[in-house]
């Protein structure tokens, strides 16, 4: 459970299961007033923001659940509109969106299943970034009292679950590899872009985490859960809580000086591979 205090009012994509909800229900807990839900699966967002509003510590905190689609723009532009009506301000924006898939060799790879990969975990990546972006940008800098002196926390801070396949990609699955570098790229991007602007951008990049996504793709093959439990220092899949701390750590005054990095939880994975 996470130990930060934040405030104000932060929107999540993909919060139906998984790390989303983990990360919903993470800023429940740190007191945000104000918690805007989205996801394609629109019974299991309603569940999550249910379920936040049973651990919320802001005696006036409020939730809404929508369904969103990060593959439209037009979705995705609708869902932040909608969430600005409500709350007026959003302070922080996470996307956990994404899909996994495995067509083998590129010699051999599905394209169609190449461009359905792309349009929901690159595509989706740049939509809401893009889209926190253009309310951020428009919203007054907060400063906040620190230790030992005043720190800024900016218009907003953006973080896009990406993967550490985007960083050392694993053979058979170059769908999601390159859909995992993309948003990693897009991420980059705008953080170079927009850092002057006072809105603090940084990528989370998970290794094998114990989600409903993941227990499919090794479900059938006890070989691959092996290799992924295996692979890191201490012989088990992360949680999906250690995900969500670490996202209310970049987003937080503890992370006000972290900008633009790719944040990798993956138990050492990938330093042992």
């Amino acid at each position: 459970m996470s130990n930060f205090n934040l405030t104000g009012t932060a929107v999540i994509i993909g919060s139906a299961s998984g790390m989303g909800r983990a990360t919903a229900l993470a800023f429940a807990r740190a007191g945000v007033q104000g918690l805007a839900l989205g996801d394609i699966n629109a019974p299991g967002v309603k569940e999550t923001a249910k379920q936040t509003e049973e651990v919320a510590t802001n005696p006036k905190f409020a939730v809404t659940a929508s369904h969103v689609d990060v593959r439209s723009w037009a979705s995705v532009d609708a869902f932040f509109q909608a969430a600005v009506a409500r709350f007026g301000r959003i302070d922080y924006s996470v996307t956990t969106a994404g899909i996994y898939s495995m067509h083998g060799n590129i010699a051999d790879n599905d394209l169609e299943a190449y461009d359905n990969i792309q349009n929901t975990n690159a595509r989706g990546v740049l939509y809401h970034t893009k889209a926190a972006l253009q309310v951020m940008l428009k919203q007054d800098v907060i400063v906040v009292q620190g230790t030992s002196r005043s720190r800024t926390l900016g218009r907003g801070s953006i973080v896009n679950v990406c993967s550490g396949a985007g960083i050392t990609p694993p053979p058979g699955t170059v769908e999601y590899n390159a859909s995992k570098f993309a948003a990693i790229g897009i991420t980059k991007t705008a953080a170079n872009e927009y850092g002057g602007s006072m809105i603090r951008i940084n990528a989370v990049c998970p290794g094998p985490i114990d989600t409903p996504l993941l227990e499919r793709a090794v479900s059938a093959s006890p070989e691959l859960r092996n290799l992924y439990t295996d692979g890191t220092a201490f012989k088990r899949f992360g949680d999906v809580d250690e995900v969500a701390d670490s996202i209310l750590f970049l987003v937080s005054p503890a992370g006000s000086y972290v900008h633009g990095t790719s944040f990798i939880i993956d138990g050492g994975y990938l330093n042992m591979a």
